[in-house]
């Protein structure tokens, strides 16, 4: 099972990805990263199966959707799953799929994942904290 995890502000969508079915979580909430992992621990039974791999949504352009916390959490989160189950993680282009295209693309960044591998935030903007007042 892969874990697929992409977040949003103020929306969360989170899948388990097998070879043959994708089973999404989705939540509508801001800033409910860790609800929504721990709606996906239950659903997905992640205390007695832990992933193969995490892949995680991916906004190389920047999105309206998506702030650069946001996308910090997103990778921080994936990265820190991936070490605690020594899984690799990888990251995914999500922006345009429907389920089934977003569920292969989940499969092929999965089998393409190097072990050990993490994930960086790439971000084509001058973040805002440093912007003058």
């Amino acid at each position: 099972m892969i874990l697929y995890l992409e977040f949003r502000n103020g929306y969360q969508r989170l899948a388990a990805v097998d070879t043959r079915s994708a089973v999404f979580l989705e939540r509508r909430r801001d800033r409910g990263e860790f609800a929504a992992l721990a709606a996906a621990k239950r659903k997905f039974g992640l205390a007695r199966r832990h992933p193969t791999a995490i892949v995680a949504a991916v906004f190389p352009e920047g999105s309206p959707e998506v702030s650069w916390s946001t996308v910090r959490a997103a990778i921080a989160v994936a990265n820190a799953l991936g070490f605690a189950w020594n899984v690799p993680v990888a990251g995914v282009l999500a922006d345009g799929l429907d389920a089934k295209q977003l569920a292969t693309a989940i499969r092929a960044a999965a089998q393409h994942a190097k072990p050990e591998a993490r994930l960086t935030a790439h971000y084509n903007g001058e973040p805002n904290i440093t912007k003058a007042k």
